[in-house]
């Protein structure tokens, strides 16, 4: 890998880390103090209700890989035509699509709130509310989302960085405002959140206009690059399918034959799981791009290297994270939001497994995405993924328990992992006995020893329950897991140069 991506890797992940860190704290706080506001009833009505909206994403989603790819890839020829062409089109796609949700949204998807989902007689006014305004919400993200790819392909990292601390910041001041003002909390948070949207928005297009030119929008209609971008994201539909189903689909399951008061619990999972997935999502950010412009001036060497780099980094970050909540998991909820729903923490174990499961895949994926041969990939790992929901359904069907959702999820997470490790294989001629060498067993030991230990350890705390102890229980954990990811995860060169890295920035510290 060049030096010079080795910085510029290093200093987005800086940006993105800082960034992460504050909207953590601020989102975990702010969670408790929104579910303490609006109740459990309400905080699971409005869970599920803006969740159902974004069923309607797909299309969205499965656009935004395809422009941050082709963003990318011209930006490593550094084809600057193309670019602005390529922007100007998918900025008209995203238009349509935006008018494409709105239509749904009103229509199929209003039919299906009246008749469909659960919720209770008397708050069923507010929960329309909730509805029409996320509908604008997600409008208003549709067409912001080229913005953002624009930004993220250009790696201005610290620009990201700073509009989502902006971000969460205002949405702290949603939660004083819910306080002290005298309204229905479910309409006023609904309002709110849609100001917020609004002005963030404003913020990334701003920037972008300012600063690249290739963000000015022109009529510019050109029919291939339309079809190109398309034909690309038409293949990518299967997956985002695949993925809305398996977290808002799951989540309108679960009221259909458990109620409101389980989306709570379900909103909550997806809270947490979505602040610790910032961890992986902030080092793939960075790692993302270099990726895809390697593969376009075809270092294919450089470009194995970071896949299996971000494979292994990411469950390593992941595994810093989740173990000492898994093994501490009553506490943290707890000591986190005070008033914990029923059925949280088994929620909340079982969907970070999933999620450590599935950190394997984030690099592997822009691999494949790299090369634009995706058709048989979607299709085949698209229709695996889409499985959740069906599955799902016919085990609640069977009276099992809302667990069953979680734990099948795991298992097909297990068999996409191997069938996108196949098709990098067949598209790219990546070795997979290399990633098992290199990644996968290393990884396997290093979560052998890591429970081992955290599972001893853990024996020996439960003799001492107290809150005091809970608390360094969970930091003692947190420092084990740290300690044993570093000396068996990372290779003697890794360490060395994270190390050296530290002397260095500690020595040009303390001389200040």
């Amino acid at each position: 890998m060049s030096i010079s991506s080795n910085k510029r890797i290093i200093k987005n992940t800086l940006f993105l880390y800082i960034r992460m860190f504050l909207i953590l704290a601020i989102t975990l706080y702010t969670s408790r103090i929104i579910l303490k506001a609006l109740g459990i009833e309400d905080y699971g009505i409005y869970t599920v209700v803006a969740g159902f909206i974004s069923l309607f994403t797909f299309l969205n989603n499965s656009m935004s890989s395809a422009v941050q790819r082709f963003f990318s890839f011209e930006i490593g020829r550094r084809n600057l035509n193309k670019l602005q062409q390529l922007f100007n089109c998918s900025l008209i796609i995203y238009l349509g699509i935006a008018i494409i949700i709105f239509v749904c949204g009103e229509t199929i998807g209003l039919w299906f709130l009246y008749n469909k989902i659960s919720i209770p007689e008397n708050r069923f006014l507010s929960a329309i509310w909730v509805y029409h305004l996320s509908i604008c919400i997600v409008i208003v993200q549709t067409i912001q989302i080229p913005f953002n790819a624009l930004i993220i392909a250009r790696e201005q990292m610290h620009i990201y960085a700073f509009i989502g601390l902006l971000e969460v910041m205002l949405k702290l001041l949603i939660v004083y405002i819910l306080l002290i003002v005298n309204m229905d909390k479910l309409k006023l948070y609904a309002i709110l959140s849609l100001i917020i949207t609004l002005f963030i928005s404003i913020s990334y297009i701003s920037f972008c206009y300012v600063r690249f030119k290739e963000s000015h929008f022109k009529r510019i209609y050109n029919k291939v690059f339309i079809n190109e971008l398309i034909t690309y994201s038409g293949w990518s539909l299967f997956g985002n399918i695949a993925a809305v189903a398996k977290g808002q689909g799951i989540n309108v399951l679960l009221n259909i034959f458990f109620g409101a008061l389980i989306n709570a619990a379900y909103g909550i999972t997806s809270q947490l799981q979505n602040a610790i997935s910032l961890f992986m999502n902030n080092f793939l950010l960075a790692i993302n791009p270099q990726i895809i412009k390697n593969y376009s001036i075809g270092e294919k060497e450089h470009f194995f290297l970071l896949i299996n780099k971000g494979s292994r980094f990411s469950f390593i970050i992941m595994s810093i994270l989740i173990t000492p909540i898994i093994y501490n998991i009553d506490y943290v909820l707890y000591f986190w939001l005070k008033i914990v729903p029923t059925n949280t923490n088994i929620f909340v174990i079982l969907s970070l497994i999933c999620l450590l499961i599935e950190s394997l895949s984030g690099s592997l994926m822009t691999g494949i995405q790299a090369t634009g041969k995706i058709k048989t990939y979607q299709l085949v790992v698209g229709s695996l993924l889409f499985l959740n929901l069906p599955v799902s359904y016919v085990f609640l069907y069977l009276n099992y328990s809302a667990n069953s959702v979680f734990i099948i999820a795991i298992l097909l997470a297990i068999v996409a992992l191997f069938f996108r490790l196949y098709f990098l294989k067949i598209e790219t001629g990546f070795c997979i006995s290399f990633f098992i060498k290199e990644v996968l067993s290393k990884i396997v030991i290093m979560s052998v020893i890591l429970h081992f230990v955290l599972y001893s350890f853990n024996y020996y705390f439960t003799t001492m329950e107290s809150d005091a102890n809970n608390f360094l229980k969970t930091l003692f954990f947190f420092s084990l897991s740290l300690v044993i990811c570093f000396f068996i995860g990372l290779e003697e060169n890794e360490k060395r140069y994270l190390i050296y890295n530290i002397r260095y920035k500690l020595t040009r510290h303390n001389n200040k």
